[in-house]
């Protein structure tokens, strides 16, 4: 079952991470998708899980304001 994924602990880890900023790089959340090798099914509840938690993940958690690139 898909969400019996979201009980391991790195994923775990990773959430309580995500609600005490309220923001998780993408990057982090993809290099522990492929590093538990997790199936298509687990990797939509644990996108459903961050998004229920009120979670951003985006690719700039670190800046206070996104840089102007003009």
């Amino acid at each position: 079952m898909a969400t019996d994924a979201l009980t391991q602990p790195q994923i775990a880890a990773l959430l309580d991470r995500g609600e005490e900023s309220s923001c998780l790089e993408l990057s982090e959340v993809d290099e522990l998708i492929q590093s538990l090798e997790l199936e298509d099914e687990a990797v939509e509840a644990l996108y459903e899980e961050i998004q229920r938690r009120g979670i951003e993940v985006r690719d700039d958690c670190g800046r206070a304001v996104p840089e102007s690139t003009y």
